[in-house]
């Protein structure tokens, strides 16, 4: 696995999909103009705002308007952040541990009945 890194992006620009984290954070530092869903609605807005302020439209509403998209933008650097934060591999662990024992409780109980 080790030199894959290296070639992530050829390999994506040739179509195949990758998985996992360096597949994931290379995505997410290169994403192009039509990944970003959320991105392109707030350039939208911005620039439906900004025709508002352009055509005379009452201040105190753009501006809140602005406000209330600034607030959107916010909202979605923090969730950016989430997607590209690594989860600590003691935190998987617990998990991994804790939803097979889930498992293996629930089965055991179907098998040998309540």
């Amino acid at each position: 696995m080790w030199p894959l890194y290296l070639f992530i992006r050829a390999i994506q620009q040739r179509g195949k999909s990758l998985k996992g984290k360096r597949a994931l954070r290379d995505r997410a530092r290169n994403q192009g103009s039509g990944d970003n869903l959320p991105l392109e609605i707030t350039h939208y807005l911005s620039s439906y705002i900004s025709s508002l302020q352009q055509r005379g439209i009452d201040g105190l509403a753009t501006a809140q308007m602005a406000g209330a998209l600034s607030n959107l933008v916010d909202a979605l650097t923090g969730l950016e952040r989430i997607l590209t934060t690594p989860v600590p591999w003691g935190v998987r662990s617990i998990t991994v541990f804790k939803v097979v024992t889930d498992l293996l409780f629930i089965s055991t109980k179907f098998i040998c009945g309540p």
